[in-house]
């Protein structure tokens, strides 16, 4: 009897102690060491949307900007900020940049494609309607996804943060800039984007060189 009242006792200290440590995890890694890596989300626009893919993996160890809301709510705000990004990457896309946005719904803890069908549908529905990718893409340059809290496992946001952006370069966390609820304003949204540029950008390309004239032959 002592011995399942000991047992008892160790899985609610232990799943206090696991709650507690969850609440408090630290943000994803550390400026300076490496991203967690890649993931899959359910991505909403462009020629993969309704599909489950990595865009991390796509944009390799280029400059990457990548945005974490938490949440299917998608804000006047917001949607200022995704086209401010979507110019910001277009902008910069010839020197190397690249960005992603990720609306994370942690009402759910399982993988999104193990959700059942019904909801996920549901939901990917709500929030094609609200971004307005159902039948045109606003954001063109970038790709707007949707995942579940599962993935904060692996990139957690720090406790009640609205967003998370994540300034990486190399594989590995240049910067970062979390955001509490009602911070995530057009104009702080757009002087991060600016810290971004200067942090992961370091020159502009050069324009690309005049063709060679052959040398003339003397008879």
């Amino acid at each position: 009897m002592m011995g399942l009242k000991t047992k008892l006792a160790g899985m609610i200290l232990g799943g206090a102690l696991a709650a507690a440590c969850q609440a408090q995890a630290p943000p994803a890694g550390k400026v300076g060491e490496p991203i967690p890596g890649p993931f899959h989300p359910l991505v909403l626009n462009g020629d993969l949307a309704d599909r489950y893919h990595c865009p991390l993996s796509d944009f390799g160890a280029r400059p990457i900007v990548l945005v974490m809301v938490r949440g299917t709510e998608v804000s006047d705000a917001w949607k200022a900020n995704l086209a401010a990004l979507n110019a910001f990457e277009g902008r910069l896309h010839d020197v190397g940049m690249r960005a992603m946005v990720v609306f994370v719904d942690d009402s759910f803890k399982e993988p999104l494609a193990l959700a059942g069908i019904d909801k996920r549908r549901d939901l990917q529905d709500k929030m094609k309607a609200l971004l307005g990718t159902a039948k045109e893409d606003p954001y063109p340059h970038i790709p707007v996804c949707l995942d579940s809290g599962d993935l904060l496992s692996r990139y957690p946001m720090p406790q009640g943060a609205e967003a998370s952006i994540l300034m990486v370069k190399g594989f590995r966390l240049a910067d970062r800039a979390d955001l509490n609820a009602g911070e995530a304003t057009p104009e702080k949204f757009s002087a991060i984007l600016k810290t971004a540029e200067t942090k992961l950008i370091e020159g502009k390309l050069l324009p690309p060189p005049k063709p060679r004239l052959k040398p003339r032959i003397e008879d």
